[in-house]
């Protein structure tokens, strides 16, 4: 369990490492068109046997053919893992869609993980190194206090890498009933223009 634990734990200052290399320019970025498709078939790839662990349900919604976005594939990829493991965390029951919209402004696309579970979760940060300081080896040994990010951490790393290839994330509350929580991660990431997707 403390190896199992220690893992995880590298994987995650892995992500933390791969964002600052980014954000400071040491680490170059491909940003290309990239069909939207072949990211949502490959996010589902990397996450829906976590999901079938939980018993959730992930769905996927197929965008237009059509649709190319300037992104670094990898990033974009790496980001929605993020989202979608973090709603997988949380969640005991219901089901994640992973879909496309669009936006209010005409150069960007919304890309959306709706989730069965309160917003107000994603709120919560945690400092990492707090976490840190507060473990220790007798818990993880236990696996009492298994080190993790919260769904707060995990969205601001995924702002983090979407703010590199020009695009936001907001977290929107599309609750109607309250028995019924619904939250809606949304990517909002360029779309490409026609002149590149012809080259």
């Amino acid at each position: 369990q403390a190896h199992q634990s220690a893992l995880k734990l590298m994987r995650l200052i892995d992500e933390v490492v791969d964002i600052a290399k980014t954000s400071y320019g040491t680490k170059n970025m491909t940003v290309e068109p990239v069909l939207l498709t072949e990211i949502f078939t490959d996010a589902h790839s990397l996450t829906h046997l976590q999901a079938a662990n939980r018993n959730l349900k992930l769905q996927i919604e197929e965008p237009d053919l059509s649709l190319y976005v300037m992104v670094d594939r990898a990033r974009m990829l790496q980001l929605l893992a993020i989202l979608i493991d973090g709603a997988i965390e949380i969640m005991r029951e219901g089901k994640i869609v992973l879909a496309a919209y669009p936006s209010s402004e005409p150069s960007l696309l919304d890309v959306g993980i709706e989730i069965e579970s309160p917003s107000q979760i994603w709120n919560d940060s945690t400092d990492l190194l707090q976490q840190l300081d507060s473990a220790n080896l007798e818990n993880i040994q236990s696996n009492a206090s298994p080190l993790n990010f919260s769904p707060g951490m995990k969205l601001m790393l995924a702002q983090s890498f979407i703010e590199t290839m020009k695009g936001h994330l907001t977290v929107l509350d599309l609750t109607k009933d309250e028995t019924k929580p619904l939250t809606r991660l949304q990517c909002s990431i360029p779309l490409a223009p026609a002149e590149t997707i012809a080259q």
